[in-house]
């Protein structure tokens, strides 16, 4: 079996696992954001007052957390999609080692 991230003590299929996790995660954090923007923009316009005010603050700082998580999880996807490709193609060439077949 292929041990990609061997080294940090994962092999394929949790690697795997993680990038499969961290993509329902996403697709589940769009859903809340896309819902918690809709509610920001609806208690703005109806209320304009002081509090109001400081309610949109407290959305864009939801926002700004939010793009910083979803930029930080794309991030570490492509990391260990990243691991996963060099543990493959370390095997690969370990394969061809092994049944004389590279050049």
């Amino acid at each position: 079996m292929t041990v990609p991230g061997g080294q940090y003590g994962l092999d394929e299929a949790q690697l795997s696992q993680i990038i499969n996790a961290t993509i329902k995660s996403l697709t589940d954090m769009k859903t809340v954001n896309t819902q918690v923007q809709a509610q920001a923009m609806a208690l703005g316009d109806a209320n304009q007052s002081e509090s109001g005010r400081l309610l949109v603050g407290k959305f864009d700082t939801w926002a700004a957390d939010f793009n910083k998580i979803q930029a930080q999880l794309e991030s570490l996807n492509g990391s260990v999609r990243d691991l996963l490709k060099v543990g493959r193609s370390a095997q690969e060439q370990a394969n061809e080692v092994v049944n004389g077949t590279q050049m």
